[in-house]
């Protein structure tokens, strides 16, 4: 069946003309126009399966198929989309951004509501099992005597159960002693039980609840103690030191994976240290850094707390850079960012846009040409994206640089001509652009090169969602703990693995096992392993 829009009039589906038709048709006294009637509805139950059938059988639908109504949303966005049309902007001379081209086919909505039980592959499974019910057994009705066969895939609930993060088990063990060589004998552990207080699986809960989603300590051990089973935050801390031991091999290996990294993105935010992050040139001001490398298909997070800058963390990793290939590097405009200057640099051309997106209300006729040139950009970057390297800049140098190219002439002639305020918010936005224009546009001359450092800026919210919750580290150790532990959770994430397994696996391996080969155990790899 096809899915262009039927023009049919709708079949009338009133009850009280559907109950007379029925009575009709059992007396056998149909008309002509009851036979289209009849055959109106059965197209009607045809085209109602078919939606349900595909999936696509929303309230709006439905009720056009019954009743022939457009939704109202339908109606606004026709309206709008003709606004939006015959809409211009008063600035003469505007850079175009018609060129742009668009993605074929529209990103279809997702659906709302509860999921469905795929999205649980954590949750265990318990088969369901009666002893009436089974092929070949006779139907429970008393008065039918047919057979039972299975019918379709089972039937699937999810049963969601309250529980504390950390849970325990106590074991009781009786003792016996000889009466008279007074030998002792303890009850042994159900098999499988080891008898070590804290998992692996606790420990790695641990730092993931700790590091993965920044939850304090204390909120923690509140939290366990309400379910009548304690945890002070001191055991909580050397728990998670426990498995930042475990996985400091594997830091070590993503530091030099990331050093000869093809891409490197940079980027800082404050965090706060109270003692032990003192630098040698007596810096006080203390921050973390946010780094994410693409090695090949994997990608790689890195976070360094201190009183350096990404600048200089940056220009610390490419020390270890064993090879002579130039990497892309990918920042903000901020001079200490590029202390070191080696690779090419590319610089965020999403920070630029927000200059002008945070004005838009003050100056509505002037950044609205500036915003479209923006929107086209990253129009084509969505339409590239997953194009090789080279191909995707040729995209970009046929489609995005014209309409950069006639921004810049815009901005150019408009400052020239006293159109704006020089000194003004909009002045200030349009210098910041032509100011760093040949790193904004890196990605028109330099295969592979982002146009923006989104992705360290999303690399960086555990970071900001830690100050959030814990205010600051005490001791720069901690922060180096934290820094290891957040590396190892990012790089799973970033790369599809479970962190949490991947942290349960390597405490029970230990530090020792991990060294012997470390190669095995990055994230991307160990993933990929039969075992």
């Amino acid at each position: 069946m096809s899915k262009g829009k039927d023009k049919t009039p709708p079949v009338a589906t009133n009850p009280e003309e559907i109950e007379e038709l029925i009575v009709r048709i059992e007396k056998d006294e149909l008309s002509a126009q009851d036979r289209a009637l009849v055959t109106g509805l059965l197209r009607l139950l045809m085209k109602l399966v078919w939606v349900t059938k595909a999936k696509e059988a929303t309230i709006g639908r439905l009720r056009g198929l019954l009743f022939g109504v457009k939704t109202e949303r339908r109606e606004e966005k026709k309206k709008k989309d003709d606004e939006d049309g015959d809409g211009g902007s008063s600035v003469s001379d505007e850079p175009s951004s018609s060129a742009a081209p668009k993605a074929e086919g529209s990103l279809k909505r997702t659906g709302h509501g509860r999921n469905g039980v795929d999205a649980y592959p954590g949750a265990g499974t318990v088969v369901c099992s009666d002893d009436r019910l089974f092929t070949g057994a006779r139907c429970l009705e008393a008065c039918c005597e047919g057979r039972l066969f299975q019918d379709g895939s089972p039937v699937e609930k999810i049963v969601l159960t309250g529980q504390p993060l950390i849970g325990a088990t106590r074991y009781e063990q009786p003792a016996f002693r000889c009466g008279r060589c007074r030998r002792r004998y303890v009850t042994a552990l159900p098999e499988g039980v080891t008898g070590e207080r804290h998992t692996a699986e606790s420990d790695a809960t641990l730092a993931l609840a700790r590091y993965g989603t920044g939850l304090p300590l204390n909120r923690l051990s509140v939290l366990q103690e309400e379910f009548g089973i304690p945890l002070s935050p001191s055991v909580q801390w050397e728990r998670s030191e426990q498995v930042a031991n475990a996985v400091l091999p594997v830091f070590f290996a993503l530091t030099n994976e990331a050093a000869s990294a093809d891409l490197i993105q940079q980027d800082d935010t404050p965090m706060k240290i109270v003692s032990g992050a003192m630098s040698e040139n007596g810096r006080t001001a203390t921050r973390t850094t946010g780094l994410v490398a693409r090695t090949g298909t994997a990608w790689i997070a890195l976070y360094v707390s201190g009183c350096r800058h990404a600048g200089e963390n940056v220009a610390e990793l490419l020390k270890r850079r064993k090879t002579e290939k130039s990497p892309l590097r990918m920042g903000d405009a901020l001079g200490q960012n590029w202390i070191c200057e080696d690779g090419e640099i590319g610089k965020c051309l999403a920070h630029a846009r927000r200059r002008f997106f945070d004005i838009r209300e003050l100056y509505p006729e002037l950044t609205r040409p500036v915003l479209d040139v923006f929107g086209a950009v990253y129009g084509v970057e969505a339409w590239a994206k997953d194009l090789p390297p080279d191909e995707r800049m040729e995209a970009h140098q046929a489609l995005s640089g014209p309409l950069l190219a006639r921004l810049h002439d815009w901005i150019t002639r408009n400052r020239e001509a006293r159109r704006f305020e020089p000194n003004g918010a909009f002045g200030k936005a349009c210098a910041y652009l032509l100011g760093h224009w040949e790193g904004l546009t890196r990605f028109l001359s330099v295969p592979g090169m982002p146009l923006d450092n989104n992705a360290c800026e999303r690399a960086l919210k555990p970071v900001v969602r830690h100050r959030r919750n814990s205010l600051l580290f005490r001791t720069g150790y901690g922060a180096l703990v934290g820094d290891i532990l957040l590396s190892v959770i990012e790089t799973c994430r970033l790369n599809g693995v479970s962190a949490w397994a991947y942290l349960a696996a390597a405490r029970r391996a230990g530090a020792k096992t991990i060294r012997e080969n470390v190669q095995d155990w990055l994230p991307w790899r160990w993933a990929a392993s039969p075992g």
